[in-house]
């Protein structure tokens, strides 16, 4: 597919995703410079790209409107992953086909005709051009989607697919044959078998009803826990400074919760393991020379001579 623009800057990788986060999507440019006007050329011509994609889809599959385009993009969580072909080929810098997926919210109905909720994602939209057909590129944009989703194809749902789509999930990954679901979906046997089924609903006569909801078998995880040293002030209560310590039941340190000293004199002779007192230790209230000062300044005075 050609354009009457180069592609090279604009698609400067094989497969470029294109979603919400990408830079010519989400930002906004204006004439004010060269580099504004530059940004709001390549934004115009990405737009071009993604809305022929979606319109020569459409075609192909015998919609009335595209369902794929820039704005559905910019306001959705969809990616698109666009495919140019390899500068070595005779396509070189030629646009090749396109592939969007998404995460949609379905109600399945299972092998045993039970009601399922679960939470997929699903390929919305899969176009490669005539010219390109039976030459792998298909297979390309579809493992690469795989790796970078980190997905099965038996994990996917597919959205209205077209017998070319039926067909090539029979002859590249040996899936067959297709579950066809009411909402027009397709999935097949092995999908199911990557969820574990949840309680339905239990309404107030205590019968279950209502989908079963599917949750993913492998569950990640990127919740990180640090946890920092618990740092006291004179008076033996815990400070409310950033590093302090983060505990198991995520609930900060209380001052109820620190353990206090037996006797209530912060600074006082020291005792020997046989009970005696260490004379060493001991200071004399006559020959103090900070009997005189403030008791917080005294105490700290006391702190810096004996620790």
């Amino acid at each position: 597919m050609e354009f009457d623009f180069s592609i090279r800057t604009l698609l400067p990788d094989e497969v470029t995703i294109i979603n919400k986060d990408h830079y010519l999507v989400k930002s906004s440019f204006f004439r004010s410079n060269g580099a504004a006007d530059n940004n709001l050329r390549n934004r115009e011509n990405l737009a071009k790209v993604v809305n022929t994609l979606g319109q020569k889809s459409a075609e192909a599959q015998g919609l009335k409107s595209a369902i794929t385009s820039i704005q559905q993009l910019q306001y959705s969580t969809q990616r698109c992953y666009i495919l140019k072909a390899p500068e070595s080929s005779k396509l070189a810098s030629k646009v090749v086909g396109f592939l969007k997926v998404g995460v949609k919210r379905l109600f399945f109905v299972d092998a045993t005709q039970q009601q399922v909720e679960v939470n997929p994602l699903c390929v919305l939209d899969f176009y490669i051009h005539e010219s390109c057909q039976r030459q792998g590129y298909g297979l390309k944009l579809f493992n690469f989607m795989l790796e970078k989703e980190e997905v099965l194809p038996e994990q996917l749902a597919i959205d209205r697919p077209s017998d070319k789509m039926v067909s090539f999930y029979q002859r590249r990954f040996g899936l067959h044959p297709p579950l066809r679901q009411p909402n027009s979906y397709v999935v097949y046997k092995e999908f199911f078998s990557s969820y574990s089924a949840t309680s339905p609903k239990k309404w107030t006569d205590h019968q279950p009803r209502g989908p079963v909801v599917l949750r993913p078998i492998k569950m990640k995880s990127n919740l990180k826990v640090r946890h920092h040293p618990v740092r006291e002030d004179i008076n033996g209560q815990v400070t409310n400074e950033p590093n302090g310590l983060l505990f198991p039941d995520n609930q900060p340190k209380t001052h109820t919760d620190v353990e206090k000293p037996e006797s209530n004199d912060v600074i006082g002779p020291r005792k020997e393991e046989d009970g005696k007192t260490d004379s060493k230790s001991m200071i004399s209230d006559t020959h103090d020379p900070l009997k005189d000062l403030p008791r917080a300044e005294r105490q700290l005075q006391l702190l810096r001579r004996y620790y």
